[in-house]
């Protein structure tokens, strides 16, 4: 019997999404994604999960086509698959909304002003939309400094400015305030970094 009802064919759009999103491994295996980890070893380390969950939820991820397997190897969050952003965001919100002293180790900033995001979707600072391209991440379990999220092209942006694909700043490296780095490179020192809280990596789920 399977555990819930087959929404794919909803013509309601929060079912519908629900139908592919609403699985607590969907969202941490995105979340890997937007944080640069994209092979299968990586993926399994980051997550936790078995060899055959992992392999079930990405075969379904490529079938709804937010992901994509790279000929090289890995895989590659797709246009669909970078504006499940927000939906992470509105989690990582809600989580802080209902516990706001609670050992978080996420934080979102935008990239063009470096403000930390307290919208699922755009910047009350700047008025700048948060998307793939123009939000960093920091997560205290990849050394709590903010960085550039992997995209579907390969680029990533900061403060408006693009890099090619494969023109990654090696991790830890300082670059001049404004340029951009490739997703998991660390953003310039003065950038606002992961909360300072207690460390919190519940098994195999950090943040």
């Amino acid at each position: 019997m399977p555990l819930r009802s087959d929404w794919s064919a909803a013509t309601c759009p929060i079912a519908h999404a629900a139908d592919v999103l609403a699985d607590p491994w969907v969202l941490v295996i995105l979340r890997e994604l937007f944080s640069g980890r994209s092979r299968f070893d990586e993926l399994r380390q980051a997550t936790g999960a078995a060899d055959s969950v992992l392999s079930r939820r990405l075969r379904r991820l490529i079938e709804v086509g937010l992901i994509e397997r790279r000929e090289t190897g890995g895989y590659l969050l797709t246009d669909a698959g970078a504006r499940a952003l927000p939906i992470l965001h509105a989690y990582a919100r809600f989580t802080r909304a209902a516990d706001p002293e609670g050992p978080w180790g996420l934080t979102i900033l935008c990239a063009r002003c470096a403000a930390p995001a307290e919208a699922s979707d755009w910047c009350p600072s700047c008025g700048a939309p948060l998307d793939a391209w123009t939000t960093l991440w920091a997560r205290r379990s990849m050394g709590g400094l903010p960085f550039a999220l992997a995209v579907p092209a390969g680029e990533v942006v900061r403060a408006g400015a693009a890099v090619r694909a494969g023109a990654a700043v090696p991790a830890g490296a300082a670059v001049p305030a404004g340029e951009v780095v490739r997703a998991g490179a660390a953003v310039p020192a003065g950038a606002v970094p992961a909360a300072d809280a207690p460390a919190h990596d519940s098994p195999r789920d950090p943040a």
